[in-house]
């Protein structure tokens, strides 16, 4: 399986692309990963599904979270104070 640690949520960063439609990306350094050496710095494709710290996106691919960027857990804690390391991601339906 893929890890990927330092990793982050990231949006997606097109001007053209109205809010409402805005991706949420999975930001990191893979490990194991068929198309990049281990340690490469990625944005994955958008997140489709996220069960505990296994993460699928849109290319299929199934992500291990590893480690939390430090940055990325201070704006949690900030913003998200509630936040479950062993559940980080949630996926809101619509």
């Amino acid at each position: 399986m893929i890890k990927i640690e330092n990793w982050s949520c990231v949006a997606t960063q097109d001007p053209y692309i109205p809010p409402e439609a805005t991706c949420i990306h999975l930001k990191g350094n893979v490990y194991n990963h068929s198309s990049f050496e281990d340690g490469d710095l990625v944005v994955t494709s958008p997140i489709k599904d996220a069960k505990g710290l296994q993460v699928t996106t849109e290319s299929g691919r199934v992500y291990l979270l590893g480690n939390v960027s430090s940055n990325y857990r201070e704006w949690l804690n900030r913003n998200r104070p509630k936040w479950d390391e062993n559940n980080p991601i949630t996926i809101l339906k619509h």
